[in-house]
Parts: structure tokens; sequence; C-alpha cells
């Protein structure tokens, strides 16, 4: 599964000051309000305690009857009709499109907070997924592995409580069903957050932000080459002064962190806001004193880079000859990308221009690294783009953001293009309020899972997440759940332990449908 995570970082901060499980509502009679005489008691339960839209229910609330023609009554933000008015309840029907939170009275300015209500739906938390504790920390990327396992990085130090006493820096393989497999020989693993990994020649290769794994530290930039065992792949090498040291095999890197890594033939693309390829030279000298040194050589190549295996830079990729350096690349930041099964490499951000043409956040390079002039898409986003994803069934990008059109026509923070970047109209997405998607996929099927800082799609309430049908509605059934709180930053399509069909939802999240979760779950479709 490919990640998005760089737009995470400024969402993150908004979330980080939330992390209290319960909400805290406004006191109705705070400031002077009048007092109604209307009382709501949150912890006395409706009747029943949950249901399908349609259901009929009985919530006690006292002195409601004064006002029984101008209140207003809903299931966490969704309006519903009500049916009866007395003087000890009020009768009301869940609405369509309505999710499980807290039901409200409204008289004028003033609110009335009652107990919770779980709307009932086709999605649902799936209790077979094992790994009930999650991650102390983010998910960047689960890599399904041909055995049926899973290779998961992030910026965690704690899997399931498995890593309580001795922690499991970023990196940790999992069962389907989320069990720890501890047959990896990862030792100490990153000292800094990983990315994206590709697995090439029974080997595994991991990118990041990190120096060190395990027992090499200083002697790495931010991507590195993993034996199938775990263990980081090192060769010896005689130094100036005839000394035999070990140091990885892969010696090639960047000066900044990178956050996706691509599997080209027997190369690997590297994509990231770094400016530098680096590499070490380990048998020459220092100037001075003639002592064993580690030279760290450089060579310019912004945002995109091409390793041989052995991560040497190839020169072949997005490198001006005649300026022996990289081609300047985007003039802003690259926030995700993807490449497709010919080699092509789609980047997408928050830039104007693109190897010094105009580029609107979204560029597509051939499969040698110059633009792509076949791609589509135009003049692109009027604002930044926060993700891509491609479906191979239906053969569409889904793009996200806070962008308003596409190549000059509406859209509203999100767009599904067709594999050559113009604009798939049959998708009309609704609009989008109180924040916008982050992340979305679509699915095999046609069905869009999409996740942000959104309050509301069409004017119904969805906290920070929603399920949409192929032409960007609601689907029904699909809505019921409560709040996200987070962002994803992977769906991977697979199965429950009984055989339903289920998504693998990982990210930046710590509370999703009333629960109290952290960064990865897995949830079944009806």
């Amino acid at each position: 599964m490919k990640k998005t995570y760089l737009f995470l970082l400024a969402a993150m901060t908004l979330f980080a000051g939330c992390q209290e499980k319960d909400e805290i509502f406004e006191d109705p009679y705070a400031g002077g309000k009048e007092a109604l005489g209307i009382k709501m008691d949150p912890n006395v339960p409706a009747s029943p305690v949950g249901g399908l839209p349609g259901t009929e229910v009985t919530i006690r609330a006292a002195g409601l009857v004064p006002y029984k023609d101008q209140l207003e009554f809903a299931f966490n933000g969704t309006p519903a009709e009500v049916l009866e008015v007395s003087e000890t309840q009020i009768k009301v029907k869940v609405p369509s499109f309505a999710s499980t939170g807290v039901v409200s009275v409204s008289i004028g300015n003033q609110v009335f907070f009652g107990p919770k209500f779980t709307v009932r739906g086709k999605i649902n938390i799936d209790p077979s997924f094992r790994a009930v504790a999650g991650t102390d920390g983010g998910i960047n990327q689960v890599l399904p592995l041909v055995d049926g396992r899973y290779l998961i990085l992030g910026n965690f130090t704690n899997y399931d409580n498995k890593g309580v006493v001795k922690k499991l820096n970023r990196i940790v393989m999992t069962t389907k069903d989320g069990d720890l497999d501890r047959s990896p020989r990862f030792g100490e693993a990153a000292n800094g957050q990983l990315t994206s990994a590709v697995q090439a020649s029974n080997k595994f290769v991991i990118a990041g932000g990190f120096s060190g794994f395990d027992e090499q530290t200083g002697k790495i930039s931010n991507i590195t080459r993993l034996n199938n065992n775990g263990t980081i792949d090192t060769m010896s090498v005689t130094t100036y002064t005839d000394s035999l040291i070990w140091v990885p095999v892969f010696n090639g890197g960047t000066d900044q962190g990178i956050n996706e890594l691509f599997l080209q033939g027997d190369k690997i693309i590297g994509v990231g806001n770094f400016r530098y390829h680096v590499s070490r030279i380990y048998d020459q000298p220092t100037y001075d004193l003639e002592a064993d040194s580690i030279i760290l050589d450089s060579v310019e190549m912004r945002q995109v880079v091409r390793f041989n295996m052995d991560g040497s830079l190839d020169k072949t990729y997005h490198f001006d000859d005649s300026k022996e350096m990289g081609f300047r690349a985007a003039n802003g930041p690259v926030r995700d990308s993807y490449m497709d099964e010919e080699g092509r490499l789609i980047l997408v951000g928050n830039f104007t221009t693109f190897d010094g043409e105009p580029a609107g956040s979204i560029v597509r390079l051939t499969a040698d690294g110059k633009l792509d002039e076949s791609f589509q898409a135009g003049s692109g986003t009027s604002e930044a783009i926060s993700s891509i994803t491609y479906n191979e069934q239906t053969e569409k990008y889904l793009i996200t953001g806070n962008f308003r059109s596409y190549n000059g026509t509406a859209v509203s923070g999100m767009a599904l293009l067709n594999k050559d970047g113009s604009l798939d109209a049959s998708f009309q997405p609704g609009e989008i309020g109180g924040g916008y998607v982050y992340y979305a996929k679509q699915l095999s099927d046609g069905m869009i899972i999409a996740s942000g800082g959104f309050q509301e799609y069409n004017k119904v309430r969805r906290n920070g997440f929603m399920i949409l049908d192929k032409t960007g509605k609601l689907m029904e059934g699909y809505n019921s759940t409560g709040p996200l709180n987070g962002s994803l930053t992977g769906v991977l399509e697979t199965e429950a332990g009984s055989g339903e069909r289920a998504l693998l939802l990982t990210g930046y999240f710590y509370y999703f449908d009333d629960r109290q979760v952290n960064n990865i779950i897995r949830v079944t479709l009806d």
C-alpha cells in the first residue's frame, strides 16, 4: 500500500491539543443566558440505545412542551424528524445519513445535549483484528508481502503493547490479522521516522528520515537496505590505514528525508523535498592528519532521485549532463507521488513550475525522468494537492486538497482523473465544510473512502470520515460511523478473519466511531 504522510505534519498540529476522548460543549446558560427550564440528562440512555436510520427513539427530557413548535432535534448534528413531545420525553426518528454521537435539542441559540446514540450501518470495526492497542505513533505505510504478511512503517515505538520492554522502532512485521511477527531481526531498528519501503531481490529497501539502523549509526542518509531476515545489509571496506570496517552495502542517500520509494526495474526512485544525493567515501584520509575519514560526497538532485541497487546515483534519470546536477524540479513542496505500471511518476504538491515549465501542482514524468507532455493536467489545480492514489481496477487517480478547480473546471477539494490526467466528469464532489479532505482512495468497486479535517459534506454532518459512491454522493448505510479524529494515510482492501470484505485503515488517528483507537483498525463492509 502506498502512503501519504507529509500533509499530516501540519494537520496533526491541529489535533495535538484534542486528545481527550469526551468532547466539551458550551454551557447553554453561560454568559448570562436565561434558563429555559429544560432538562436532558446525558447519562440517561436513549431507548433504544442504537438503531438503523428510520428507528423511532425516545429520549428522556423535561420542559420541552412550551417550545415544541420551535425546537430542532439532531443526531450528532444531523437534523431529525420530531414525532412527539411530552412533559417527560421526546420521540424522534433517526434520519438518513445520521451518524453515531451525541443527540441534542436546539432552541434559538441555546443547545441542550443528551445521551450518545449508536447509529448502526454497513461499516463496523472488525473485532477479529488482533492489534487492538494499535501503535503509539502514526503509520505511514503498510507493505503487503507475497506470503500474506505485512511490513508496517511509521513513527511509532510500540505496537499492540509488544514494545513496552524493548521498543519496536518504526518498523514491524505482522500477520494479516495483526499479530506481531517476531521472526525479523530488526534489532534497535531505525533512529528516526520511516515512511516507505519496497521489496527487491529478496531484500527490503526502506526510507524516511533516519541516520541509523540497529548497529549502523552515522552511516545512513535516510535510506538503506535490509536482508529478508530484517538485518541491515552490510559489507566490509578497507580504510586508508588498512583498517577493516563494516558499512551498509547501500551507499547512497539524501540530505533531507525521503517521502516515498518506487521500484522501477532494477532501479529505485526516491521522492521527497531533499536537495542532494549523498554518498560516503571510506578510503581517503583527512587532509591534515592523513588519518581515516568518512568523506560525504554530494550531487544536487532536487526532490526526485533514481538510485542503483548499491545506492549510487543513476545520472540517466532527471539529470542535466551539461550542469552535472539534477533538473530544477518543483518550485514548492512535493507532497505525494505515484508511479504507474509503465514507470511514469506523478508528483503532486504545492508548486507552480516544474523544471522551469508552468505546472499547477501536478506533473507526470516519463520513465526516463523527463516531463511528460502527453499528461493532460492542463493548468492543474487552483491550490495545493495533499494526496494522490490510484486504483488498478478502475484505472482512476483520485487527488485531494484545498483546491477549487482542476484545469479550469470547478471541483471541491477532490477530483477523479483518467490515466491520461484528464478530469473524469462523472465524479461530482459535493461541498466540503469545516476543512478539507487530506486523503482519499477509490476501491475496486468504485466506492471512495475519504478522511481529513472536514465537518460536513453537502451540509450533512461527517466528522473527518465518509464513504462516497463513484459519482461523489454519500452512500446510504455506509455513513453511520462517528467521528474520525486524525486522518488516514492508507486504505488496504483485504478480508476479515471470517472472510468478509474488509478494509485495513492506517494513519494518524486516535478516535473512530465512538472508540479509542490508535492509528490502525480493520473495518468490515456489508
